[in-house]
């Protein structure tokens, strides 16, 4: 990896390098280069450092960079997934909630990609919506009934929920 400045500072040679691969391919990449880099960063530091001082032999670094490129790519999809199925859901779903309900909403889909850990519970509802329990139960039956929250497998004590999946509409493709 290129590292321009003394100080070891690598955000400019990340960004050359998605522009150089950009380049090579003849398109913007949507890599996420840098995410896929911050997720192992040990990896990425050990893999710069025998690269740049134990021999000159790049293979190492090459089957490292190479594996990181294929991670960024499907950061990239995970993340433009996630965009459109937030989308899908406010277009089917925004105007049911009220404002607790876009309240929770909005934080769970603030978690990201990566999702809201541990589902949606009565409790973490009240906290999120700043309501009482009554209140949080009642907003989640119908939430369920409405079908914008679906029940977590396991159950158990206290049931969790997550936010329903809309599947895209088929983009106004027609089947015979």
């Amino acid at each position: 990896m290129i590292h321009p400045f003394d100080d070891g500072n690598g955000r400019v040679g990340r960004a050359i390098a998605d522009h150089a691969l950009s380049q090579y391919l003849g398109y913007p990449t949507t890599a996420c280069l840098a995410t896929a880099i911050e997720a192992d960063k040990k990896s990425y530091y050990l893999q710069l450092e025998r690269a740049s001082r134990e021999s000159l032999d790049i293979n190492a670094w090459l089957d490292y960079f190479s594996d990181t490129v294929s991670q960024a790519q499907e950061i990239a999809r995970e993340e433009v997934d996630f965009v459109l199925a937030k989308t899908r859901f406010y277009e089917a779903y925004g105007d049911q909630l009220n404002d607790r309900q876009a309240r929770m909403a909005s934080r769970v889909f603030a978690e990201g990609r990566k999702g809201f850990a541990g589902g949606i519970t009565t409790r973490k509802y009240e906290a999120i919506t700043r309501c009482s329990n009554r209140t949080a139960s009642r907003d989640l039956s119908d939430l369920v009934a409405k079908g914008v929250i679906t029940p977590l497998p396991g159950g158990g004590r206290t049931t969790r929920y997550e936010l329903t999946i809309v599947e895209p509409s088929g983009f106004g493709l027609r089947t015979s």
